[in-house]
């Protein structure tokens, strides 16, 4: 994984663009394709706020290379569609020089491609998505935080070593190419721990920019083997939903959440 942080990066390409003291007056152009409505519009309005801030204050020291930076920001509302109609804008309208802190796997199976495509710089965007760390690796896609495979393989050895078995463990995850990175990883883990009887674990699933979670709760009290952890790749809104619904019948059931779903901002925003 590469580390370079953002501003090391920003002065880098200027520099090698040869962006000189006398282009004082054109600024640096940077874009966002993100969720800014909908149920997870915490995620891309915080992920905005931080750059944002962190720009002002560059700006504030005089920019990179005597220009200032311009932050320019698009809403996607955590679908497909818009998000790759905002990254050709990005490009091609408003010629930003990189895409910055893209929010959510679904979005970054389509803006990934097109990143490559236009040989643009998408750095930092906020998913741990397998699409976003194919091998080989490419020069225009910079990670900035581990993959949901990861995560999920840690908890899953986490869970076991506490004493869990791998047949109590079960998952709850976005019906999308999210939950899925998310459950495939755990699922992995438990391969390499010898569970093979995967077929067997209960795995609720809900829709996208939904709150309908009733199934995989049903999925959940149905299940011939009462779960003790549930692995879960949700949004706010929707995993609060599911806590609440299944800690009425199942009081005793520990929830863990990728790190998409931040422990604080969901005890402060979703409950």
């Amino acid at each position: 994984m590469i580390t370079l942080n953002l501003k090391q990066w920003i002065v880098s390409v200027a520099l090698l663009l040869n962006l000189s003291l006398g282009y004082a007056a054109e600024p640096i152009k940077l874009g966002m394709t993100a969720v800014l409505t909908g149920p997870a519009a915490t995620l891309g309005n915080d992920m905005r706020a931080g750059i944002e801030s962190y720009f002002r204050l560059v700006n504030k020291q005089g920019g990179v290379q005597g220009r200032t930076l311009e932050f320019i920001v698009h809403d996607d509302g955590y679908e497909p569609e818009r998000a790759a109609q905002n990254m050709r804008k990005l490009i091609d309208d408003t010629k930003v020089l990189a895409i910055l802190g893209n929010v959510g796997t679904p979005t970054a199976i389509v803006t990934v491609p097109i990143a490559q495509e236009k040989k643009t710089l998408l750095f930092g965007a906020f998913s741990g998505g397998g699409v976003l760390r194919a091998e080989p690796v490419n020069r225009y896609i910079i990670n900035y935080r581990p993959s949901y495979a990861e995560e999920t393989a840690e908890m899953i050895n986490g869970l076991i070593l506490s004493g869990i078995k791998p047949e109590e463990i079960a998952f709850f995850t976005q019906r999308d190419g999210y939950g899925d990175g998310a459950y495939y990883g755990a699922i992995n883990a438990l391969d390499s721990h010898g569970f093979k009887d995967v077929d067997l674990l209960v795995h609720g699933r809900y829709t996208r920019n939904t709150l309908n979670v009733e199934d995989a709760v049903a999925a959940f009290l149905d299940a011939p083997v009462t779960p003790k952890a549930v692995i879960m790749a949700g949004g706010y809104a929707p995993s609060a939903k599911f806590i609440e619904l299944l800690n009425q019948e199942l009081p005793n059931i520990w929830f863990l959440n990728v790190s998409f779903v931040g422990g604080a901002l969901f005890t402060e925003r979703a409950l």
